[in-house]
């Protein structure tokens, strides 16, 4: 995304523009950090070595969230293999919310079955990148979701009687 003139106004649009420009204009002094030790993507696996060593916090955190989903569409079996290596742990939750910023339909069947697993944490997530891919597939997943069943019934199971 780039700054450009039309006129008297000013308009984001998309272009091929390096995506290191984006943060000219507001210089954070982490950004910088993170532009010199990494002058291009660093890769799914050096981005979860960042978050499992703990140093996602604050723009960092951010940076590789954004650096997950711009590249989201490049590296999608290296995401899934690495939230399958994941366990449940903060990794898993960082890719999620890159898959949710990059709104890849292609993620449609990996986030089934992020929502089938049963943990309600990741499957929020998973239910709201579904929610913004949109499509007619991801519909179909969502409809059929167990965490959607459960929402529907609320806190009481069919079994159980009101006297």
């Amino acid at each position: 995304m780039c700054w450009q003139r039309w006129g008297d106004k000013e308009k984001l649009t998309a272009s091929t523009m390096d995506i290191r420009n984006r943060h000219r204009r507001f210089v954070d002094p982490e950004q910088q950090r993170w532009d010199k030790r990494y002058r291009r993507f660093p890769g799914v696996a050096e981005c979860a070595r960042l978050i499992r060593a703990g140093k996602a916090r604050g723009t960092w955190a951010e940076i590789i969230a954004h650096e997950l989903a711009d590249n989201a569409q490049d590296t999608l079996p290296e995401l899934i293999a690495e939230f399958e290596l994941s366990n449940g742990d903060d990794v898993a939750l960082y890719i999620l919310i890159a898959l949710e910023f990059a709104c890849l339909p292609e993620s449609t069947e990996f986030l089934g079955e992020v929502l089938q697993s049963g943990d309600l944490r990741l499957a929020e997530y998973a239910r709201r990148t579904l929610s913004a891919i949109n499509t007619r597939e991801a519909r179909r997943v969502l409809l059929r979701s167990p965490t959607r069943a459960s929402r529907l019934r609320g806190s009481w199971e069919p079994s159980e009687t009101v006297n």
